[in-house]
């Protein structure tokens, strides 16, 4: 810190302030907090004297102490920059991205070119996986700086999270003009392109960068992970195992592995490397995580239901320790949906404000819902087997449109949604579907979470086939509990006891949509499905206006990617009992039974 935030109107005395000056210049942090505050207990009304207490406090990584002057602050300095703009990084030091986003906007606000702020609002949309607002603010600033490279990366990553994989496309093609020979942009690109379907030029890519020393182990890896979202499993499992002659020791490699074949006692060697890793207590809680469910599987496998429950359990507590699960954010999230939305009558919206007015561009949209691990992307390939259909896999879309206006409503819970509001949320959704330039004219968005936006879903779009998902609950919390997430969103399941808590509040909103308009919900029983394929499959095609098609019944020969957690199981022929595999872990599940209500002596 530099002695420019100290002004000669703060009060003080010629020799206090040589002396503070005289402390910060010798980067005694310590003892320049110590006097500033003295200084400030002095004289209570300087302000600026405040000011440069909260930013010895930011310098000196205080960034607790620092907040609540900053925050006293902005409200007497509303339109101070330099305020708001310590104010919003001691926010984003804390980790708190929602409260560090407003701050940031008032700052952009009063500085509407400022490369600095434009940068942290895509940062913080970014750390709160709102990825399409970040991208809004970064093409803001890579507009004032299109020359900036590291900007350039940053939003092609954003993209690419953002799952808008033709952009990411392009920005990650003009970085290798000025880079040609980065392996890890290659990378990147190969996975933009294999989420665009493009996988013959996904593969030459990860060869290119297999060709290079420096990325020949990140190459194999990727390769891997394309060639299993296609099913070539076979493939994908001798790419893991080149990786792991490179690095034995590869927790990507090994894991990937684990998740693409059923574990034998032949599999004990790589077992033992991967128990090596996931000891490492100097490896990171999300990497050690990542290795603890790859054991749980292998163990599961096996039978050996107690060590698999173990393995569950620690990998589960270091997803925690990563990312720490806010019950109460939940809790209120899904209260202030239903405060939104019970004065909505949706058999009476104004069709000219509420509806989106349809264009020659525009799909029919399906929408599969539920809870992760229920069945959606079962559904999916088996709707998108059928010639008419485009599987879009798990869009992000809807969430992002609607996100930022849940928070406001959080905040403002008085606020009354408006018909054309959904019309503009449609719309933009709309946009987003039609980018994916796909000829098929029905489009699914599988998201299971979209189960949280069936309101907005319903009320933009009445005549889209909206499908719920249905399976045993046991059967869903325990399959969400032993599988590795990547997502921030899907903490709720790193607890038995907060799962638990987390499906009633699903199951509260559901039937809060059933009474609204369940009438046009389509409810999907897995089990059923799984007993009775062609009955359940002919209905469900017949629900969303399709002739019926035998391909749909051999869904699993379908050559189209998938991406999600269930990757393998869409490519086996239908089978029934999954959803009785819980019973083994029954002794360890008590928590999670005692919230769903389950009698542990009947099972």
């Amino acid at each position: 810190m530099t002695t420019e935030n100290l002004h000669t109107n703060d009060g003080l005395t010629q020799s206090e302030r040589l002396h503070l000056t005289g402390l910060l210049t010798d980067k005694k942090l310590v003892k320049a907090s110590q006097f500033a505050e003295k200084l400030v207990d002095k004289y209570p009304d300087q302000t600026p004297l405040r000011l440069s207490l909260a930013l010895i406090y930011v310098v000196d990584g205080k960034h607790k102490m620092a907040l609540p002057l900053l925050q006293e602050l902005s409200k007497t300095l509303p339109d101070n920059a330099k305020v708001l703009r310590h104010l919003a990084l001691c926010h984003t030091a804390l980790e708190d991205h929602r409260k560090a986003l407003p701050v940031y906007l008032n700052w952009l606000a009063i500085e509407p070119d400022n490369l600095e702020a434009l940068c942290a609002i895509g940062s913080a949309y970014n750390m709160i996986e709102m990825h399409h607002k970040a991208a809004e603010y970064l093409e803001k600033a890579e507009a004032l700086a299109p020359a900036n490279a590291e900007l350039v990366e940053v939003l092609a990553n954003t993209y690419l999270e953002g799952r808008q994989y033709d952009r990411a496309e392009k920005h990650y093609r003009k970085l290798l003009l000025t880079r040609p020979d980065d392996g890890g942009l290659m990378l990147n690109l190969a996975d933009s392109l294999s989420h665009l379907d493009n996988t013959d030029d996904a593969l030459g890519l990860c060869d290119q960068a297999i060709a290079q020393k420096q990325h020949k182990l990140q190459g194999h890896i990727q390769k891997g992970r394309v060639l299993g979202m296609v099913g070539d499993v076979k493939s994908a499992r001798a790419q893991y195992r080149l990786a792991l002659k490179i690095d034995p020791g590869s927790i990507a490699a090994l894991s990937g592995l684990i998740q693409l074949e059923k574990i034998t006692a032949r599999h004990q060697p790589v077992l033992d490397k991967l128990k090596k890793q996931f000891s490492k207590q100097s490896l990171g809680p999300r990497s050690r995580a990542v290795a603890g469910f790859a054991l749980g599987k292998a163990e599961h496998d096996r039978g050996n239901s107690k060590e698999a429950f173990t393995y569950y359990k620690k990998s589960n507590a270091l997803q925690l320790q990563d990312v720490a699960y806010d019950e109460e954010r939940s809790r209120v999230r899904f209260k202030t949906l239903k405060h939104i939305f019970a004065p909505v009558d949706f058999h009476n919206l104004n069709p000219d404000e509420a509806h989106v007015k349809p264009t020659s561009a525009d799909k029919k949209l399906i929408f599969i819902v539920g809870m992760p691990r229920s069945g959606t992307s079962l559904t999916e390939q088996i709707l998108s087997s059928h010639s008419a259909v485009y599987g879009a896999g798990e869009l992000n879309a809807m969430n992002e449109i609607t996100d930022e206006l849940m928070y406001y409503f959080t905040q403002q819970p008085d606020v009354k949604l408006v018909d054309r509001a959904f019309s503009s949320i449609g719309r933009d959704y709309m946009d987003k579907i039609i980018e994916l330039n796909v000829s098929e004219p029905i489009v699914i968005d599988k998201l299971p979470h979209n189960f949280m936006r069936l309101g907005f879903i319903r009320a933009a779009f009445p005549d889209a086939c909206i499908i719920h998902t249905n399976r045993d609950p046991m059967a869903v919390c325990w399959s969400n509990y032993q599988r590795f997430f990547p997502a921030r969103g899907m903490n709720f399941g790193n607890d038995l006891e907060t799962l638990g808590t987390y499906y009633k509040f699903y199951e509260d909103l559901m039937g809060f949509w059933r009474k609204k308009f369940g009438e046009t919900i389509y409810e999907l029983d897995y089990d059923r499905l799984t007993k009775n394929q062609e009955g359940e499959t002919r209905a469900l095609l017949d629900f969303c206006g399709l002739e019926f098609e035998p391909q749909c019944l051999d869904f699993h020969e379908t050559s189209r990617p998938v991406r999600t957690a269930s990757q393998s199981q869409v490519r086996q022929k239908m089978y029934t009992g999954s959803s009785q595999a819980w019973r083994a872990y029954a002794p360890y599940l008590k928590p999670l039974m005692d919230k769903l209500g389950v009698d542990a002596e009947e099972v």
